[in-house]
């Protein structure tokens, strides 16, 4: 775990960073298959750093509709169990390139996908194992923002990280299976101020060789979810080397004041044994 998630975490409320408008999914009035349907839409050619997140109304607490914006992890928070994503002809050999490229054009909605999916549309740049490029930044197009985008092709492993002082990347990897198939996971950070579990998420997709299709795999985010609940802030390593996850996590004495006192912090270790994951005790 890097050293500086934490410090980032206690300061970051004070930094000025503009702030996403992040919306909890309770209360809100769509509907996943449209959804879906508008990110298969720009998976088929949306302009570089053109990718919005969808403006909802939703019922407040005295029942009136507003307007408001999903965020760009909500976004995917609500699509990503119903997808199905093509990602190569059956039968066709794979690599962590590949298998991203078809994640980020499935769900372009953080600035770090936008990246990697520019990196990844062009064949000379895709050759590229280490690229830095700039997006528009989604919610101000009159923002350009820099990525820095590196890749471990042996390993499997991606990662695109904005220059920006607080966490916004988009971390890729995958695990070969015992039975053939490949286990792909995605951990989005899209945090403007302190991270919370709004702003982060990890999917995982099973990839089925004879389709060249990606399908959710709810195992491992189920895993997390489960052993971190109760805590305020947590971060996921994903592998760049070897094949288990690290996770740390913290609690707060008070959870409205993110930058005050921690009660409690834990480093957590999910171990694979070839085929999915088991927390270690």
């Amino acid at each position: 775990m890097k050293c500086y998630f934490f410090a980032i975490m206690l300061m970051a409320a004070g930094l000025g960073i503009v702030a996403c408008n992040n919306v909890k999914s309770n209360g809100l009035e769509t509907n996943r298959s449209e959804n879906t349907q508008g990110a298969e839409a720009l998976q088929n050619g949306e302009e570089d750093g053109e990718a919005t997140n969808e403006k909802i109304s939703y019922n407040d607490e005295e029942g009136e509709n507003e307007d408001t914006f999903i965020s760009g992890v909500d976004n995917i928070r609500m699509t990503w169990k119903e997808a199905v994503i093509q990602v190569s002809k059956p039968g066709e050999k794979v690599d962590i390139k590949t298998l991203t490229h078809a994640f980020v054009k499935m769900f372009p909605f953080t600035e770090t996908n936008l990246a990697l999916k520019k990196w990844l549309d062009s064949p000379e740049y895709a050759k590229q194992n280490d690229f830095h490029t700039h997006v528009k930044w989604i919610n101000d197009p009159s923002i350009m923002v820099g990525c820095q985008i590196n890749c471990e092709l042996r390993s499997g492993y991606i990662r695109g990280i904005l220059d920006t002082q607080t966490d916004r990347s988009t971390t890729t990897c995958y695990w070969n299976r015992k039975d053939g198939h490949k286990l792909f996971a995605a951990f989005v950070e899209d945090c403007s101020e302190t991270p919370n579990w709004d702003n982060l998420l990890l999917v995982t997709f099973d990839y089925d060789p004879a389709t060249g299709k990606m399908t959710a795999d709810t195992g491992l985010p189920t895993l997390v979810e489960r052993h971190l609940k109760g805590y305020d802030f947590y971060s996921i390593t994903l592998p760049e080397e070897g094949k288990n996850i690290l996770l740390s996590a913290i609690k707060l004495e008070d959870p409205e004041t993110p930058n005050g006192d921690i009660s409690e912090a834990g480093d957590f270790t999910i171990e694979w044994d070839g085929q999915t994951f088991s927390w270690r005790e």
